[in-house]
């Protein structure tokens, strides 16, 4: 019993350092001259993580077969974002890039892409 305690404390601890870094402190969107395809792919998928003011962090899925969103993190340009939200993405086009500063002063840039809804 005292090993599952402290394999479970071990992944809650984990799991703590994995998501403080993405904690927004203050951010920026730099917009492209025309949108790029999106690392060649047809399709993809991303899950939120993280809503914000205009927009959200999300999660692109890793493994389709098994729907596990481990990829890479992007932000979402739009409203109506909800945590766990799944957005599936055809012909997918990056339109920018997003630049934040999280709480512990680690600058981080990922994708962008506007998300409209109909």
């Amino acid at each position: 019993m005292k090993i599952f305690i402290s394999q479970i404390s071990k992944v809650i601890l984990a799991l703590t350092f994995t998501l403080i870094p993405f904690f927004v402190v203050q951010a920026q969107v730099s917009f492209f001259e025309k949108p790029v395809k999106y690392e060649g792919k047809r399709k993809t998928s991303f899950k939120v993580f993280q809503t914000l003011e205009n927009g959200a962090l999300a999660y692109e899925v890793s493994d389709p077969w098994y729907k596990l969103y481990y990829g890479n993190v992007v932000y979402l340009i739009g409203d109506k974002f909800y945590d766990g939200m799944i957005i599936k993405v055809k012909k997918p086009f990056q339109d920018g890039v997003y630049r934040y500063i999280t709480n512990n002063g680690i600058i981080k840039t990922v994708p962008a892409f506007i998300v409209k809804f109909n």
